[in-house]
């Protein structure tokens, strides 16, 4: 009888450490899915030569729609942009960046080369902090991925990884600074030996205001960018396309998958469904009279007239290691000059350039 219940206890026992072991195993493979992510993302590296299109539509604060000819070579790159009925070109000697948080730096390039002000938006593609809320595989986009959440993550929030490769499927970005907040959704996956950008969805809700001495003006509202990336050619092959699959997305706050057709997309318009919050859909109407068409390309090669004062190139940045991979985001609109009203004297000491009133 004790024989029995001796074993009785070690079979109890057994369980219990068996049970243990699979409560433990999740957070093992947490440790062990950032371990591979961080090896996959030291041997990802950036092309040096690279051309893409992408194409976005602009709501909100400021309503629109972008096609963007993006090329890079070593040290350099260039884009040939529409926008409404007009084209232009920008290339790395026309721009100077500046950190986007660097509040004083930008005031600083807007009051002496507002033409030259590019800030620039950079995110990390490893997160800064390892305190896992949660990780567990699931399925998104019709294939198996490793989903893991961040405690507090900023501004990494999710990663959603590839469960062969341990590259992102999808990176969800929160930020904020003295422009208001934004979430940013980005989806990547395989193009040739690289892994590349496919679709973004930048969410911002902006609450910005400049220093004391400058025009008080506050922007207050939301503004999204829905960017599809394709067309993808390296040095001389032929473009790659990239399809974009809508799927949901596994959080219900998480949503950004856009659909992008093979159609000339011209014009571009947002249509919302009960499934998909967020559709491209490009138009295939073409004219078929010769003065319409002699009037849009006319229309597209005049000079561009814009204010450098309310026309501000914005450009983002992905960042991993000492690797770097930058595009172009958009061209925001304040709407109003921010020019100096007053300048600061000794009798104004308090010049508020990080927040105050």
């Amino acid at each position: 009888m004790d024989a029995d219940h001796s074993g009785l206890r070690l079979t109890r026992r057994a369980l219990v450490v068996g049970l243990g072991g699979l409560v433990v195993a999740p957070v093992w493979a947490e440790t062990g899915w950032l371990d591979r992510y961080q090896l996959a993302l030291a041997a990802l590296k950036a092309p040096s030569t690279l051309q893409f299109t992408q194409q976005a539509v602009l709501s909100g604060w400021q309503e629109g729609d972008m096609q963007l000819s993006f090329r890079t070579s070593p040290g350099t790159w260039q884009a040939r942009i529409t926008e409404l009925d007009r084209q232009r070109t920008l290339d790395r000697t026309q721009l100077d960046p500046v950190f986007y948080k660097s509040r004083l730096a930008i005031y600083n390039a807007y009051v002496t080369r507002p033409q030259r002000l590019a800030p620039e938006a950079v995110f990390p593609l490893m997160p800064t902090t390892e305190k896992i809320r949660t990780a567990r595989a699931e399925t998104w986009a019709g294939q198996p991925v490793n989903y893991l959440a961040f405690a507090g993550g900023v501004p990494i929030r999710e990663l959603w990884l590839d469960p062969v490769r341990f590259l992102p499927r999808r990176i969800h970005w929160v930020d904020s600074g003295s422009y208001g907040t934004a979430e940013i959704f980005m989806d990547l996956g395989p193009v040739g030996e690289y892994w590349l950008p496919v679709a973004s969805l930048v969410k911002i809700q902006l609450n910005f205001w400049v220093p004391q001495g400058f025009s008080a003006r506050t922007f207050k509202g939301p503004l999204t960018i829905q960017t599809t990336y394709r067309d993808y050619q390296f040095r001389d092959q032929p473009p790659t396309s990239v399809p974009v699959e809508p799927e949901p997305l596994a959080q219900p706050t998480t949503r950004a998958a856009l659909l992008a057709e093979e159609s000339v997309p011209v014009p571009i318009v947002v249509r919302p469904t009960p499934s998909t919050p967020f559709n491209l859909q490009a138009s295939t109407t073409t004219s078929s009279s010769v003065i319409a068409d002699r009037i849009a390309a006319f229309n597209l090669s005049k000079p561009e007239v814009t204010d450098p004062y309310t026309h501000l190139n914005i450009l983002l940045t992905l960042a991993w290691g000492d690797q770097r991979w930058q595009t172009y985001l958009f061209r925001f609109q304040t709407k109003t000059p921010l020019l100096p009203r007053e300048s600061v004297s000794s009798e104004n000491k308090s010049f508020p350039i990080l927040g105050g009133n």
